[in-house]
């Protein structure tokens, strides 16, 4: 679902971009610029997605294996 709904998105923007309906065609770079920094937004964000996910993913077993291990301070 995720893929189609990028996919859905990233179309929509072209068809806006790229059609003479409301944008004149002397925009052209503009437009090129545009996508280009579309795109590079939304990698961003996918990256930081998948980074956000590994460190969630990571913690808990982090967090879980200090508490197994006991400490030499509560022994005393």
């Amino acid at each position: 679902m995720g893929d189609d709904f990028i996919g859905n998105i990233f179309m929509n923007l072209m068809t806006l971009l790229f059609s003479n309906l409301s944008i004149p065609a002397w925009n052209t770079f503009a437009k090129i610029e545009i996508v280009k920094y579309l795109i590079l937004l939304i990698l961003t964000g996918a990256i930081y997605d998948l980074f956000k996910t590994a460190i969630l993913a990571l913690r808990p077993a982090s967090d879980k294996a200090k508490k197994d291990q006991p400490s030499s301070s509560n022994e005393n």
